[in-house]
């Protein structure tokens, strides 16, 4: 997936690339996965701050599979750039728990995902909270960058952060990638009426 690292590329162009090794770097095997020379001049980057519950398995071509390009990236130390794939789960749901664990807030220089909209109909677990959360506010301090998925949301994100007096950070908006079905099975309504087993998917937790 090309162009996911093509998005997170630029946040950290100022950062010396780092020989990764068993001293805050990746191993031999992971490092002959990244062949791309662009992606070889990213720097390491630590996913170990991020959220377990991916869905895997569960939500075809879903954030599990967008991360997994970023596995051979993978790395530990104080070279590490943090990056937090599920925000909202680390100062929402999650938050209590990584206090105690002392992960957050952030203190070194991080990046970070979010997912949830601002709204408040839905659910309580919305960016309006986040922006009353005193860790988050804490931990922008040191955030190089925020992604979302969506136009609209990066639109009312920079607005908050501005409020907030953070107006510095950059908000990015990233494309979700998918898979590519074969021809076999793509969609069609001839085949969808002929099928004696059709069923209904959901298209996604918030649409």
């Amino acid at each position: 997936m090309p162009h996911f690292y093509e998005y997170v590329g630029w946040v950290v162009d100022s950062w010396s690339l780092v020989r990764r090794t068993s001293k805050g770097t990746v191993d031999p095997v992971a490092e002959s996965v990244v062949t791309d020379s662009a992606l070889r001049t990213l720097p390491p980057i630590d996913l170990w701050y991020s959220s377990a519950n991916s869905y895997t398995g569960i939500h075809r071509s879903g954030w599990a599979y967008a991360l997994s390009g970023l596995n051979a990236l993978q790395a530990y130390g104080d070279n590490a750039l943090i990056v937090d794939t599920y925000c909202d789960s680390t100062f929402l749901w999650a938050k209590q728990l990584k206090v105690d664990a002392g992960i957050v807030p952030y203190k070194k220089a991080w990046i970070g995902f979010f997912h949830h909209p601002f709204s408040e109909t839905y659910s309580p677990h919305n960016l309006t909270r986040v922006f009353q959360t005193p860790e988050f506010l804490e931990s922008l301090k040191t955030c190089k960058c925020l992604i979302v998925l969506v136009n609209t949301l990066a639109v009312q994100l920079r607005r908050a952060l501005e409020e907030h007096g953070f107006g510095r950070v950059p908000v990015k908006v990233l494309t979700h990638p998918t898979e590519t079905p074969t021809q076999t099975a793509m969609f069609t309504p001839l085949r969808f009426f002929n099928n004696p087993t059709r069923a209904l998917l959901q298209v996604g937790a918030w649409l």
